[in-house]
């Protein structure tokens, strides 16, 4: 998802949302390139970062924790503590936002920890890395759902804006467009990956052998992932007949991972790009926990 500026404008800067038990996590994306070159992204990574900061410090949320996540940090498998962004005084985790908190000198503080964070260089590497954030709401707040979070944090408020509404609705619903179903389901692929590595995951993509999609091993944790991603707001999804009865089977290891709402647009060249997406987590994925709803049957016709 995009961060939107106080003044409506979208921001080149991206982040992801995820939700896991009480915990609510922010994947911020690292910038690369520079302003006009072909390989530019995220190039307001500082300011993005510190609107979405400052939109939770309004509302006390508090900062439980922060990472990098980034392609080198996975590669040296660098556990959660090796990455942690080890914040200059006067901050420290778990740290309650609020009004006595100078958003934009925390911002700066998060910035500079990451410079050692998986570096080689005596001097350290880039401060505009990838990161993961975690957070809890402020005590005794309504709970929101991962929806209005993403939304809070693109937007400033839980609302989904008119404007948005309108292309979220043009983005819903099935197609028929092979190489559109493919750019979708890679994605979600991509974020759900991303995800379980952050949490210190081995993953290996299945998919082509196993009737789930990621592989995902920590320690003597093991968990059977079946990925799911839908341009539309994922109130349903479409499930095989061998993807029910794996979860049915293996209780203890299902997981379902929905990646909603994912943003599709369509390049020049007639393909599809993709971006942001709200990630739901069902684990353990309980089959009888929702409603199942027989679509297609499979007929036998008679001997003669």
């Amino acid at each position: 998802m995009k961060v939107y500026a106080t003044d409506g404008s979208i921001l080149d800067a991206e982040f992801e949302a995820f939700v896991e038990e009480e915990r609510l996590s922010i994947l911020f994306k690292s910038r690369s390139g520079s302003i006009g070159s072909s390989n530019a992204r995220n190039t307001q990574y500082e300011v993005g970062l510190e609107t979405i900061l400052q939109r939770l410090s309004d509302r006390n949320y508090v900062l439980l924790d922060a990472a990098v996540d980034s392609a080198r940090t996975r590669q040296l498998n660098l556990s959660l503590e090796n990455r942690r962004l080890l914040l200059r005084s006067p901050y420290a985790y778990p740290l309650q936002l609020g009004r006595n908190i100078d958003v934009n000198d925390l911002r700066r503080a998060i910035c500079a920890a990451q410079r050692t964070v998986g570096s080689m260089a005596a001097e350290g590497g880039n401060n505009t890395k990838q990161i993961c954030m975690y957070f809890s709401a402020a005590q005794n707040s309504p709970r929101q759902s991962l929806e209005e979070f993403a939304r809070l944090l693109s937007h400033g408020f839980a609302a989904m804006p008119a404007s948005t509404m309108a292309l979220s609705r043009a983005r819903q619903g099935k197609s028929h467009d092979a190489e559109y179903r493919q750019a979708v389901e890679q994605h979600a692929m991509r974020v759900v990956r991303s995800f379980f590595e952050s949490q210190g995951y081995s993953v290996s993509d299945v998919s082509a052998s196993q009737p789930y999609d990621l592989h995902c091993v920590s320690g003597t944790k093991v968990a059977h992932v079946e990925v799911k991603g839908t341009a539309s707001s994922g109130q349903s999804i479409t499930l095989t007949r061998n993807e029910v009865n794996h979860a049915r089977e293996n209780p203890g290891l299902s997981v379902l991972a929905l990646v909603s709402q994912i943003g599709v647009d369509r390049t020049v060249s007639g393909g599809y790009n993709t971006s942001g997406g709200l990630l739901r987590l069902l684990d353990p994925f309980d089959i009888e926990g929702g409603l199942l709803t027989p679509t297609q049957y499979e007929f036998v016709l008679p001997q003669e």
